[in-house]
């Protein structure tokens, strides 16, 4: 108060005098400055106290004398990987990974301040980093592996390297240096607390154990009194604010840290009674908030509850309407995750599955209704398209007068039968097929026998023809020789064979006949010359007949047919030849004919210069026409055997439906169509095409034989057969894919007899034993050995051998004749 008085007394001095302060040159009233002055005054005063108070838990920096450090100037490594970069394009592979190793190297040593040289493995991995390791380990084995190191592997090195110098370790900051600052404490004001329910469990800050050194005479007496004084002032608010915990505890906490600045305080054990009075007035705070929170809980609890059950009552009267129950039924279960122990799911999940149960019936009783309806558009459908397949039955049964018609017909009636599932109508369209096909052979029957009517009456016309004119040969030979072409031709011959042998061997007798022994005559006269035929006009060269022949060779192991053709066409012309020209054809031609045990005598004829005799001729003649007929037999055979196949891939067409098949079983009739003339008349090429085109069918017919679901058909197995017998007969090597044949006559297992009951009285029961079925033996089908052809012909019949005898009588009797002719010569001349 004194101190207060004092400064009033002062300023009243001064006023009374002074009314007005001069400041950088301009006047101010005392009523402007002195507030100012006093303030200023006041906040020194404070400025000291806080100062005095606080001074001992100011740090300040000491200063001291440090060493000095050797500053080290750090590597700029960007600069050093541009530097890399350049000199990599000058150097090779292997001194480019060892630059990029040591660039590696410097970098990481520098990072980590690893002194001297080292290795990759001595590195310490804990202190690197994922990447890091992985390029390491990639630059180890590059180099140590023995691997070529190529321009894209240290394209990559650089890549990784270039990423590996942007990172940055960890503790390489650069040491700060510590400064002084000013912590203002933080202000923490609680404006809006959330209200918990639970109790929480109260941390009490523990006075801190201080070491204190031994009471010295304390200068400030005054001020340990101020901080009691105030201390007592908190204890006295904190009993007040009991009922208030949360305020009590903030003012024991401040009361706490005063009592930690006053030196010797004897209000700790007040201080710690406070204390648990607080924590017991908290304790009855958070009982009571517990006990109005489990009371709001359970009322929350039974509206949910309520809530829930009448839901489930919704959901139950609205389970017809699925989509509208589903979502009450969501809303329950909700509701049900927040009940505890989750009361209602075993209600709920029942509820649910009667929903699904609902659902699905309707759903099934709508696809009955659907099905039904389907069923009934697809019999009225079918029953529409069976008409129309009947419809066009009977049109096709009314033309099969014409054939062809009535087949279009046919095939339009398949095609509507194809669009029918599981149709009925497929016998009754194998019967109208099979219908078709009886008339066009009938009338192909009847064609033929017209024909063949025709065709022997010519035939006979023109036997009767040379025998009317048997006395002039000429004539006669040659109406036998067109009787004979024509009977060839024919692909069944029978009547005329044995009408043309006599025929030709009455020719013969007339030609060869005899002229009357000179000694029934009783006249002397001169040898007749041997018979020789007339040469006639031909083209046969020996550089021709050699080429004829070395193309029958290179045809022997294609087409053995056409190469006997060949051999035998050579043969003819080989009987043109004059004698000095044949050294090379006979070898060839008796090499031939050997092999095939043919007419090797006609060759030894001409080699021998008898092919000119009557003999020799009539030997040539009968192998010729032996070569016609058999020939035509050959033509007749092949013709046969392709229209066996065609006859079977058609009816098989019809009945496929596999596309791939179909396309081949087109391109084989495709085939036999266009090339029929020419692989009748062995055309080696058109051979090799069918052979080809029947080879990919029969491999289709076996893969699909391996197949359970589809078995292979009557028509495939003639397919099979007939190529078989064809390529057979042309002698090509075929090899035909192994079909199998259904097995149709298997044995039905035996059922035992029942056990009669008067035989177990007696003794042990009779055990009957089931028979056991034996196999059927299914024989392998025989080799067949092809044969060389058989020349019949050869057989001399016994009108030719008498005439051979009265050819050799004439020759004895010639040869006399010469032998009296030169005796009298003899005797003129002498």
């Amino acid at each position: 108060m004194l101190k207060r008085s004092l400064l009033l007394v002062i300023f009243l001095a001064f006023s009374n005098r002074v009314s007005a302060v001069a400041l950088f040159g301009q006047d101010y009233s005392l009523t402007l400055i002195v507030p100012v002055l006093m303030i200023l005054f006041a906040l020194l005063f404070f400025l000291g106290i806080y100062l005095k108070d606080n001074w001992k838990r100011f740090k300040l920096p000491v200063h001291r004398k440090h060493r000095k450090h050797e500053v080290k100037v750090e590597t700029d490594f960007s600069s050093e990987f541009s530097n890399l970069k350049k000199s990599l394009k000058k150097q090779s592979d292997g001194q480019a990974l060892d630059s990029i190793e040591d660039l590696t190297k410097k970098f990481l040593g520098e990072k980590l301040k690893i002194i001297g040289e080292f290795s990759f493995e001595e590195l310490p991995k804990e202190r690197l980093s994922l990447s890091t390791r992985s390029f390491i380990e990639k630059i180890s084995e590059l180099k140590y592996s023995g691997e070529a190191v190529t321009r894209q592997k240290i394209a990559n090195l650089l890549f990784q390297l270039s990423g590996l110098l942007r990172v940055r370790f960890a503790g390489d900051e650069a040491p700060h240096k510590k400064r002084f600052r000013f912590r203002i404490p933080k202000i923490s004001l609680n404006l809006f607390p959330k209200k918990k329910y639970a109790p929480k469990s109260l941390k009490v800050p523990r006075p801190n154990k201080l070491n204190l050194s031994p009471p010295k005479p304390s200068s400030n007496l005054g001020a340990v009194e101020r901080l009691n004084r105030r201390l007592m002032g908190l204890m006295r608010k904190i009993e007040l604010s009991l009922s208030r915990p949360k305020k009590a505890l903030k003012l024991y906490q401040k009361a706490v840290e005063l009592n930690r600045v006053i030196p010797r305080s004897g209000l700790t054990s007040k201080l710690k009674e406070l204390n648990s009075r607080i924590l017991t007035y908290k304790e009855k705070e958070d009982k009571t908030k517990l006990k109005k929170a489990r009371s709001k809980k359970n009322k929350n609890l039974e509206k949910t509850s309520q809530a829930i059950q009448q839901l489930v009552k919704q959901t139950e009267a609205n389970i017809i309407d699925y989509r509208k129950a589903l979502k009450l039924h969501e809303k329950a279960v909700k509701l049900n995750k927040t009940v505890p122990h989750h009361e209602f799911s075993g209600k709920l999940s029942a509820l649910y599955q009667s929903i699904v149960r609902t659902k699905e019936r309707q759903n099934e009783i709508k696809l009955r209704n659907i099905d039904l309806q389907n069923q009934k558009k697809i019999k009225q459908v079918r029953d529409s398209k069976t008409s129309e397949v009947r419809r066009v039955m009977k049109i096709a049964e009314n033309n099969i007068s014409n054939v062809s018609k009535a087949l279009k017909i046919h095939s339009k009636a398949l095609k509507l039968n194809q669009g029918i599932p599981n149709s009925h109508l497929q016998k009754e369209l194998k019967d109208l097929h099979d219908k078709i096909l009886c008339e066009r052979q009938k009338q192909i029957r009847d064609a033929k026998k017209r024909e063949l009517e025709k065709i022997n009456g010519e035939i006979s016309e023109l036997i009767q023809m040379s025998e009317s004119s048997i006395k002039n040969t000429k004539k006669a030979l040659k109406f036998y020789e067109r009787a004979l072409g024509i009977y060839t031709s024919l692909p069944e011959r029978q009547g005329f064979t044995a009408r043309l042998k006599e025929l030709h061997e009455k020719i013969l007798e007339n030609k060869i006949r005899p002229i009357a022994s000179p000694l029934e005559n009783k006249k002397i006269e001169l040898p007749e010359k041997e018979y020789q035929a007339k040469k006639k006009h031909s083209s046969a060269n020996p550089n021709k007949i050699i080429r004829l022949l070395k193309k029958a060779e290179r045809m022997s192991s294609r087409n053995p047919l056409l190469s006997k053709k060949f051999h035998d066409r050579a043969l003819f012309m080989y009987y043109e030849l004059p004698i000095q020209d044949e050294k090379q054809i006979t070898s060839r031609l008796s090499g031939f004919y050997e092999k095939i045990q043919g007419p090797k005598h006609l060759v030894e004829y001409k080699k021998n210069d008898l092919h000119k005799t009557r003999e020799a001729l009539k030997e040539y003649q009968k192998y010729k026409n032996y070569v016609i007929l058999e020939e035509s037999k050959d033509r007749n055979e092949i013709s046969r055997h392709l229209q066996d196949i065609k006859k079977h891939a058609l009816a098989h067409l019809s009945k496929e439906k596999n596309p791939s098949m179909k396309r081949s079983i087109n391109s084989l009739l495709r085939n036999i169509n266009k090339k029929h003339e020419k692989i009748i008349n062995l055309d080696t090429r058109e051979i090799e095409n069918l052979h080809k085109s029947s080879q990919n069918l029969l491999n289709e017919i076996s893969s699909k034989s391996r197949r359970v679901s589809s078995p292979v058909s009557e028509d495939e197995h003639s397919i099979n057969d007939s190529a078989k017998s064809l390529f057979e007969k042309l002698g090509i090597k075929h090899h035909s894919p192994h079909i199998p044949r259904q097995i149709t006559d298997i044995p039905k297992p035996r059922t035992p007899e029942p056990i009669s009951t008067s035989g177990e009285a007696a003794g042990e029961p009779e055990v009957f034993g089931e028979e056991l079925i034996k196999p059927k033996i299914i024989l392998k089908a025989a080799k067949i050995h092809i044969r060389p052809p058989e020349l019949h012909e050869r057989k001399i019949p016994e009108s030719i051998k008498r005439l051979q005898k009265e050819k050799e009588m004439l020759n004895e009797k010639l040869r006399s004749l010469e032998y009296q002719d030169d005796i009298l010569g003899k005797i003129r001349n002498q």
